[in-house]
């Protein structure tokens, strides 16, 4: 009981918070005051060349790391016979 009751409570009290909304004709009209991020054009060749090694830089890691323990465990995969 207790714990639905603070959760009404808390969910009320987000809710509550003033909020105030400004249209996109607005955020033109004064760009310095309501536009805070990078307005370049976006360059996907750019993003490409930066995640694309640190993918494969996190897989290589974790592939070396499973292949060195096993080595260093002794267990490997049982074959068929």
């Amino acid at each position: 009981m207790m714990t639905s009751l603070l959760t009404v409570v808390l969910l009320l009290a987000a809710l509550h918070s003033p909020v105030r909304g400004v249209t996109l004709q607005e955020g033109k009209s004064n760009p310095q005051k309501y536009i805070y991020y990078d307005t370049d054009e976006f360059n996907p060749w750019i993003h490409l060349a930066i995640s694309l090694p640190i993918l494969y830089a996190i897989l290589i890691f974790i592939w070396s790391g499973v292949t060195l323990y096993m080595k260093l465990s002794g267990k490997s995969r049982q074959r068929r016979q």
